[in-house]
């Protein structure tokens, strides 16, 4: 019995996607490494979970910022500031920056609302939550869980802040 062509083998290849590297792109039905691709399996990095987890927590500060601005137009700047302060950890590629201006933003934005609770600035203590799980090292077999639990409490947070705020 001979053995099959290397071209004839057929395997499953798994590339890890990592953003912000330059990973070779694989596709299905290519050669490669003399074998044949039949399926390409994409898994996200722990970095990539974190920031997805920032995106919820920026998702969660500009649903609450558009009416908040809608209602009091005269603080619509602090508003904004909140909301991309928010954003202010996903323009760091390393990741201990990142982690880093996780952590500096949400004390940031505890004090400001703190300070501000009478324009309405309390709102974006939730956004805590996400950056601080951001920051924090995660098993790479949490992470959705982490992801998840983030939503589910955001997305309570924000039917409770649309309850309350359909009554005024």
């Amino acid at each position: 019995m001979s053995a099959p062509s290397a071209v004839a083998q057929r395997v499953d290849l798994a590339a890890v996607a990592d953003i912000g590297s330059h990973a070779r792109e694989v596709l299905p039905g290519a050669v490669y490494a003399d074998r044949v691709v039949e399926r390409v399996q994409v898994a996200l990095t722990p970095v990539a979970w974190d920031r997805l987890t920032v995106g919820a927590g920026v998702g969660y500060a500009t649903l609450v910022s558009v009416p908040l601005a809608v209602g009091y137009p005269e603080s619509t700047p602090l508003y904004v500031i909140c909301a991309l302060l928010t954003a202010a950890p996903l323009a760091f590629r390393d990741h201990l920056d990142f982690r880093a201006v996780c952590l500096l933003v949400t004390v940031v934005l505890v004090l400001a609302a703190l300070c501000g609770v009478f324009f309405g600035l309390f709102v974006y203590v939730p956004v805590a939550l996400p950056l601080v799980l951001a920051a924090l090292p995660t098993p790479k077999r949490y992470q959705r869980a982490k992801l998840v639990a983030v939503g589910v409490v955001l997305a309570a947070v924000l039917v409770l802040f649309a309850i309350q705020f359909a009554r005024f």
